[in-house]
């Protein structure tokens, strides 16, 4: 890896991660390595959000608008950005790369020289900063592989989602600006399991966020991803089901964009609450879309730490959780793994890999190892040959 100066966007996995000359910046080829630390990543952008001196405050929620008012709305806020030949720099490089390296186009449903056909000769003619950043989401997002991003720091990282932001945020998991975790359901609705105490939108456990102004947020998505307002991306799953289930979970931290959201609570009643209720944003964590185990402490930590384990309590069934595969995480979990097998002699296990911010992919197996008598393939590589 090394620093480039002077640079807006960042490419990850694919072609290149670059740098603004407002913050540190890094370039990766190849996607190995950009799974490690992925939490340290996201704790960092938070910092320098936090820190960004020209973010600008709004009170005006979007659904007031049209969708040519939002497209404008989203051309004066970040303004006009890097020039025309930088963008199309940038755009080009994006989808060359992806067009001669990308290994995973099968099973996707791309037409990506149609992408390309239609949205350089709108660049070409000249976009804002924040149209562009929405143009190469919408490139990453058709490839459906949520290591491979394209996003402008400043548009789609550094301007956390408040009244007044024209993005649409997605990524429940980790944390969350929302004061609430939320998982999504078979209807298609967000169940809050987890919410930090006297929520200001009155969110408690067990409540369901049905959607926002009397509509339902599985509709509302898909209309704002499909109008193509910027992303304030997290991740988003791979397939079909993870890639919905990515937007469905993430309703409560979208509460920036409407007026009112819709909530039935646990008691059955359905209530619709006011979001200027909201101070702003509320960091509140950690959001895994996992409840508590009696006996079975949380890992402390999600990048270092990221192991722990425990008896189910009233049982002698053993449970393991693995939040990343980071430095120690490979000899945390082997012997961890032992201490329940050999030392507290549990009658089954319980290996919960559900939560993962990513790391070193080979970090499993030594305590896998302990389990099996031959070794069992885990993970695979696939290399694109033209």
């Amino acid at each position: 890896m090394y620093n480039l100066a002077r640079k807006t966007f960042f490419l990850i996995s694919l072609a290149a991660v670059f740098f603004s000359s407002t913050a540190p910046y890094i370039e990766a080829q190849g996607s190995l390595s950009l799974s490690v630390g992925h939490s340290a990543q996201v704790q960092r952008r938070l910092s320098l959000a936090d820190s960004w001196q020209n973010r600008r405050h709004g009170t005006q929620n979007l659904t007031s608008l049209t969708p040519q008012e939002r497209r404008v709305l989203i051309d004066t806020y970040w303004g006009e950005g890097e020039s025309t030949e930088e963008k199309l720099r940038i755009f080009d490089k994006f989808w060359s790369y992806a067009d001669s390296k990308y290994a995973a186009f099968q099973g996707v449903d791309v037409d990506w020289n149609a992408l390309r056909t239609k949205y350089r000769p709108e660049v070409a003619a000249g976009v804002s900063r924040g149209r562009f950043a929405a143009i190469m989401n919408q490139l990453a997002i058709a490839l459906r592989e949520p290591h491979t991003q394209a996003l402008d720091l400043v548009v789609n990282v550094f301007t956390v989602p408040e009244p007044g932001v024209p993005s649409l945020a997605v990524g429940d998991t980790s944390f969350n600006p929302s004061g609430a975790c939320t998982t999504t359901q078979a209807d298609g609705t967000s169940l809050v399991y987890s919410a930090m105490p006297d929520h200001p939108l009155g969110l408690e456990p067990g409540d369901v966020v049905l959607g926002y102004e009397g509509r339902p947020w599985n509709v509302l998505y898909k209309e704002l991803l499909a109008e193509e307002i910027p992303l304030w991306p997290l991740y988003w799953g791979g397939s079909t089901t993870s890639f919905a289930h990515s937007f469905q979970s993430s309703a409560t931290i979208n509460w920036h964009l409407f007026d009112s959201i819709d909530v039935q609570k646990a008691s059955g009643s359905v209530v619709s609450v006011p979001t200027n209720l909201m101070p702003g944003p509320l960091w509140y964590g950690f959001c895994s879309e996992q409840l508590p185990i009696a006996g079975v402490d949380f890992p402390v930590g999600t990048w270092e730490q990221a192991v722990s384990s425990g008896v189910v309590a009233g049982t002698n069934v053993g449970y393991v959780y693995v939040w990343a595969w980071g430095p120690d995480s490979e000899i945390e979990f082997e012997s961890q793994l032992r201490e329940l097998i050999q030392v507290r002699g549990v009658d089954s296990l319980i290996i919960d890999f559900r939560f993962n911010t990513g790391g070193f992919l080979h970090a499993s197996q030594k305590g896998l190892a302990a389990l099996f008598d031959h070794p069992q393939p885990t993970v695979g590589f696939d290399i694109r040959r033209v």
